[in-house]
């Protein structure tokens, strides 16, 4: 029997800088372990990377206006250890091939956490 080989999420991240070049970085909320991760998703199909990320960043921050630091060049490609395939992303992923974004947030968000970091 083949086995069948899941394929990669197309991401996008965001390194969110605030007016002191601290990098914001925020606690999951979906996992009781200290997991804490920059801002990202997956890009929705047809979506355009930058479009996909500042989705992306709104949803999960509040934060809608920032100064464009750097489209990083090139991908980061990861894949998932066995223990986690089939768990995340409805198991229909086996990693992710991620496009980040290098920014500085101007304004704070709704976020409590992101507020206190944004505004130090």
């Amino acid at each position: 029997m083949t086995e069948k080989i899941l394929p990669m999420r197309n991401g996008v991240g965001a390194v969110v800088l605030n007016k002191n070049n601290k990098v914001f970085v925020g606690k999951r909320i979906d996992n009781p372990g200290k997991f804490w991760q920059m801002p990202q998703g997956g890009v929705d199909e047809g979506e355009k990377y930058f479009d996909a990320m500042k989705r992306e960043l709104f949803e999960e921050t509040g934060i809608k206006d920032f100064e464009l630091i750097k489209e990083i060049e090139g991908m980061t490609e990861y894949e998932l250890p066995d223990y986690l395939l089939g768990k995340i992303w409805k198991g229909k992923y086996r990693g992710q091939t991620v496009s980040y974004t290098h920014l500085r947030a101007h304004e704070t968000g709704r976020n409590v956490v992101c507020r206190l970091l944004l505004e130090k």
